[in-house]
């Protein structure tokens, strides 16, 4: 599916109902129709006979910042299932071009992977139109919002893959791959090195697993930086391809989603392709600590005592609290990148609930 900067009237107009407001101009039948639907702006209304679909978009002002991309991924959803080719849609401003763009690029998304009947849909074109923003700049915004949302979507498949083929080394792979495709670079460092780095909260999480744990380091400089003094920026990124919560075990219905407690590392990954794609003027670093927290006869265990690579020592209460061990070396290596800023991302689902609530 492509989004094109285009005159062109598709098969299906989109019009949004800003704030839920109905336009003033519409035909009597069409105004008759949409009072017979007790249509009012909410959500999506289908008006076959105008070949018009109304999508109703609350204010895009706080609290409701992700209004517009939310409105166009829900009809999204609804119009790939109808037998058209092409959609048209006017938009007002560069902002609400590049949040349609995402909203319509991320709702189109869809893990059908494993299932043997595939999602498929007719719509191959939509064209954006607008009197209020220039056609080059209406292009780049266009092209800036499918790489960003070509990352988010790679990444989302790689977080719904199941942990049967998404292992440590699986991850590292992808990111080694996504790094060549790119152009930005990636270390991949094995268990000996963690050893010899001493990072012994990482590999503590780690050790009860067959498969085997990789501190992954890709970086991104842009072109003609040499010499340069630009900002520097390092992400570190929780790879859990699965956790089981160790030998403090999980009950089972908190198992089922735990194929995404890698979602950190691969966000960074994912990130670093958008990076790299759109030239952005700063050096990024990404750090994935990519693990698997498993139970067996050498898991760790509550009552050890850890010794991390910055020498800390660190008693462990939970061995489902495995994430924050990880990350503690990982971002003791990133620390030694003196970046400007370090950021983690990282899926401590149970600490943020107790910082902030469900």
């Amino acid at each position: 599916m492509k989004i094109l900067s285009k005159l062109k009237q598709g098969e299906l107009e989109i019009v949004l109902l800003r704030d839920k407001k109905i336009p003033k101009n519409l035909s009597k039948t069409e105004k008759e129709i949409l009072r017979i639907r007790h249509y009012e702006g909410e959500g999506c209304c289908f008006l076959e006979e105008s070949r018009k679909v109304f999508v109703g978009v609350e204010s895009c002002d706080y609290p409701f910042p992700n209004a517009l991309r939310d409105a166009l991924a829900s009809a999204i959803g609804m119009i790939q299932k109808l037998n058209i080719k092409s959609l048209s849609l006017q938009v007002e401003s560069q902002k609400e071009a590049r949040e349609v763009c995402e909203g319509i690029l991320l709702g189109s998304y869809g893990f059908d992977t494993f299932k043997s009947k595939k999602n498929k849909s007719e719509l191959k074109e939509i064209y954006l139109h607008s009197t209020k923003v220039e056609q080059t700049k209406l292009e780049a915004i266009i092209k800036e919002s499918k790489i960003i949302s070509d990352s988010v979507n790679k990444v989302r498949e790689l977080i719904n893959t199941p942990p049967m083929i998404a292992t440590p080394k699986y991850v590292a792979d992808f990111a080694q791959k996504t790094a060549k495709d790119s152009g930005f670079e990636c270390k991949i460092y094995d268990e000996k090195f963690l050893e010899n780095e001493k990072m012994g909260a990482f590999l503590a999480v780690a050790k009860a697993s067959v498969n085997k744990p990789y501190l992954v380091h890709l970086s991104y400089k842009p072109k003609g930086a040499k010499g340069k003094k630009l900002p520097k920026i390092a992400l570190v990124g929780k790879g859990l391809t699965y956790d089981s919560g160790g030998l403090s075990l999980k009950p089972g219905d908190y198992m089922t989603t735990m194929k995404a407690d890698k979602s950190g590392a691969c966000a960074v990954i994912g990130i670093l392709e958008s990076v790299a794609k759109l030239g952005i003027p700063m050096e990024v670093h990404g750090i994935l600590g990519l693990a698997e927290n498993m139970i067996g006869g050498n898991a760790y265990k509550p009552d050890d005592i850890l010794i991390a690579r910055n020498q800390k020592s660190i008693e462990v209460r939970n061995t489902d609290a495995e994430g924050r061990l990880v990350l503690a070396d990982c971002l003791s290596f990133a620390s030694d990148l003196k970046p400007d800023f370090l950021i983690d991302l990282a899926t401590l689902t149970g600490a943020c609930v107790v910082a902030l609530g469900d």
